[in-house]
């Protein structure tokens, strides 16, 4: 799981497409535009990421006609020093105290250090202050081109209710079948949220998953975050990921979303085939899935109002629309796991058994025979080139 695995380039598609609005990031109105985003923690088990072109919130970094786009902005605080003649004082006069020395400077990313520092984005307010981790900015593009800087929405805010990005090294594993990770330590050191914003793990991600070098992986929750890369104008919101008790990595990308949300190309690798770029989603799973989104929302709202009532009989009635919210989030969800049955041999097995479960859901009143879907086409197929008796 750990290590990328990738094997095609990722300049051909949209994830590091460079930025054709990239002129207007030096203006002043490019610079005040707001980035708002308000990061959803769901429940259980929602595959559902939100891919937007957003050139607003991707810009948010900022940009300035004066540095360069590899420089930063460091700025340096020191806290003053005193002697045993200022605490003398200080015993007499308490308001007596120094200001700290505040230094700022533009840096190359490769003279960062490996160590913490607080970093300025040129354009930034004073009040947008994004953290490093524990190594060097010029690091993480030299070694390999799978191991990215990209900004990750934290739960802290600035003066203008904008969630603060925090700059993350983000790796790109085809090879990982587990899903998206992310380290603990960068969640709750970083991003700072708590355990509380975790979400439950489904049965499958309770077990663990083994990595290609044989190490179990058991996560100790799952948790929602919105991230992009800075050269892209593409946002990844509610992207699910799995909290690793490991701290040797920020977070990882894993095979399931690099082929879905088409982070890379499929790689071609036969003479005689051609392989199909993804076509864009079916607006009937758009539907589906946006359905899914807002029954988990009102989900969590129903349960969070659940666990406030004092009065019985309110809690009796809180705990009656939390069961038919659940269930309608129930047959929601088995919809769109039959929806998404890709096409092969055991297409029709498989979709018979998910609308067997879904007849059986308390809630479904559709309990007659439900025609096979149409397979979906949102998936790569092959297309064989040859011409006809060659």
């Amino acid at each position: 799981m750990l290590g990328p695995t990738a094997t095609t380039g990722a300049d051909s598609n949209g994830f590091l497409s460079p930025n054709p609005l990239g002129v207007m990031s030096n203006t002043a109105s490019a610079r005040d535009r707001s980035a708002s985003i308000s990061p959803s923690v769901r429940s259980s088990t929602s595959r559902i990421t939100l891919v937007e072109d957003n050139h607003e919130v991707a810009s948010y970094q900022g940009t300035t006609a004066q540095v360069l786009d590899d420089t930063y902005k460091v700025k340096t605080i020191q806290q003053p020093q005193y002697n045993w003649i200022d605490h003398l004082f200080g015993l007499f006069f308490y308001k007596r105290r120094r200001d700290p020395i505040v230094t700022e400077e533009y840096v190359n990313p490769e003279s960062a250090g490996n160590h913490h520092v607080g970093i300025i984005l040129p354009g930034f307010e004073a009040s947008m202050i994004l953290t490093t981790t524990d190594f060097g900015m010029g690091q993480m593009n030299d070694d390999s081109p799978w191991v990215l800087p990209v900004f990750v929405l934290s739960s802290r805010m600035d003066t203008g209710k904008h969630n603060l990005p925090k700059l993350a090294r983000c790796t790109i594993d085809t090879g990982n079948q587990q899903g998206n990770v992310v380290s603990r330590e960068f969640v709750e050191t970083v991003l700072e949220y708590s355990a509380s914003n975790f979400c439950e793990l489904t049965k499958e991600e309770e077990k663990g998953g083994r990595s290609v070098t044989g190490h179990i992986l058991i996560p100790d929750g799952a948790i929602y975050l919105t991230w992009y890369h800075k050269k892209s104008t593409r946002v990844f919101r509610n992207m699910r990921f799995l909290v690793s008790p490991i701290g040797n990595y920020d977070m990882i990308i894993g095979a399931r979303s690099i082929k879905k949300d088409n982070i890379l190309d499929v790689p071609n690798l036969m003479v005689d085939k051609l392989f199909s770029k993804e076509k864009e989603e079916d607006p009937k799973r758009n539907e589906l899935s946006s359905k899914v989104a807002r029954l988990e929302e009102r989900v969590g709202n129903l349960k969070s109002e659940h666990d406030k009532q004092k009065d019985p009989k309110a809690k009796k009635d809180s705990k009656d629309r939390l069961t038919g919210a659940k269930q309608r989030l129930a047959i929601a969800k088995t919809t769109l796991e039959i929806f998404d049955v890709e096409p092969g041999p055991n297409y029709e097995e498989e979709v018979r058994k998910l609308d067997a479960k879904l007849k059986e859901l308390t809630g479904n009143e559709d309990k007659g025979p439900t025609a096979l879907p149409e397979p979906s086409t949102t998936h790569s197929t092959a297309v064989d080139t040859r011409t006809p008796g060659k």
